[in-house]
């Protein structure tokens, strides 16, 4: 609905990408966003948008962010959205909504049963594989505010090394 997109192009003078698969989300977050200018709002499945925009170099050069939170209870794109970033942008930084936070059950997580929970376990190959570092949120659940969802955050060892000096994260090892 553009809820995280709309804090994240007012907060931060960058472009900002938003894929929505459902139309009534799409048609929502296309109201919401109409007047912020640095938003590309496209209607859509995920894997293949970001197939093409990471094939066809669309985005700006750099390190990228990316804020993956496509779910879904048909299909869950996440471990190929994960896979297509750090494949065509090994340095990118993830952070994946919705996520189990070790240790602390107070924080809420999707789990779609035989199609997989948003956990450790879910993307443990493609963290081998990528040689990632796994980060979490290090405020608890019971000082969080809102829905409390947890979090994760993906990033390749040179962008970890910056990330362990964040005391809003702590590595799990």
């Amino acid at each position: 609905r553009g809820v995280t997109t709309e804090y994240l192009a007012s907060e931060y003078a960058v472009p900002v990408f938003l894929v929505e698969s459902n139309r009534r989300n799409y048609g929502l977050a296309r109201a919401r966003l109409r007047r912020v200018r640095n938003v590309r709002l496209f209607h859509g499945h995920s894997v293949a948008i970001l197939r093409h925009f990471l094939t066809h170099e669309v985005f700006p050069a750099g390190t990228g962010f990316f804020y993956v939170d496509a779910h879904s209870d048909r299909h869950l794109p996440l471990r190929d959205e994960v896979t297509l970033i750090f494949e065509k942008r090994p340095f990118s930084i993830v952070m994946i909504d919705d996520f189990a936070v070790p240790g602390d059950p107070g924080y809420g997580f999707d789990d779609y049963g035989l199609t997989g929970a948003l956990n450790k376990d879910y993307l443990a190959d493609i963290l081998v594989r990528f040689k990632l570092s796994l980060f979490f949120p290090s405020c608890s659940s019971n000082q969080e505010t809102g829905k409390r969802r947890g979090a994760a955050v993906l990033a390749n060892a040179i962008l970890a090394t910056q990330l362990r000096g964040l005391a809003q994260l702590w590595e799990c090892r």
